[in-house]
């Protein structure tokens, strides 16, 4: 799955819409815009949403979604689930340790996402 499926799978998880027209527009940049314009009931809530490389995004979504997040440095890895939903990232660099937790916050976001109708 690409990033910005998801971005937008994660987005619809925590009722976020993405059908703005100016999404499509970034993506056909070259090089594509890697965040989301973003509304909730037609409000604008941001033009760069991207929970993978934004620490706030990644803890609202975690936030809104009830999701547990379980660190294992001694392993290096972090895994975050909801329920039968999870996924755990490992790094390679302590440096790397927030990346990790933003891509599995949204990588489980992204299947809940996927889940609903």
């Amino acid at each position: 799955m690409s990033d910005r499926e998801l971005l937008e799978l994660a987005a619809k998880a925590a009722g976020l819409e993405t059908g703005h027209p100016m999404n499509a527009e970034r993506l056909a940049l070259d090089p594509p815009v890697d965040s989301l314009l973003v509304m909730r009931f037609g409000e604008l809530v941001s033009t760069a949403w991207n929970p993978l490389k934004d620490d706030g995004h990644a803890l609202r979504l975690a936030s809104h979604l009830g999701l547990n997040i379980e660190w294992f440095i001694n392993q290096q890895f972090v895994m975050v689930r909801r329920g039968e939903i999870g996924e755990n990232i490992g790094w390679v660099d302590d440096a790397l340790r927030h990346g990790a937790l933003r891509k599995a916050i949204t990588v489980v976001a992204a299947e809940i996402g996927r889940a609903m109708p």
